[in-house]
């Protein structure tokens, strides 16, 4: 039936994990962390870039899943 990637975002590290819909088998799991290369830019710039590096390899690690039919991303408090 495919699977389910789940991303848990933070600001300093992503939580991933993919399960099989049908059975609800956990299947793997890691933790994507940005790049360290942005240290010393101002506080907007320094998010700005993390977020980017973030999206960029969420993309790659997960781009050639081709069975990936659902995607869940947590719901970030706002305060």
């Amino acid at each position: 039936m495919g699977t389910l990637l789940t991303l848990d975002l933070s600001t300093t590290a992503t939580g991933w994990a993919i399960f099989d819909i049908e059975t609800k088998e956990l299947l793997t799991c890691g933790v994507l962390k940005p790049d360290c290369s942005y240290r010393g830019k101002s506080y907007p710039e320094q998010q700005l870039l993390k977020m980017r590096d973030f999206a960029e390899k969420i993309t790659v690690k997960f781009s050639g899943m081709l069975d990936l039919k659902r995607i869940v991303i947590e719901e970030i408090n706002h305060g």
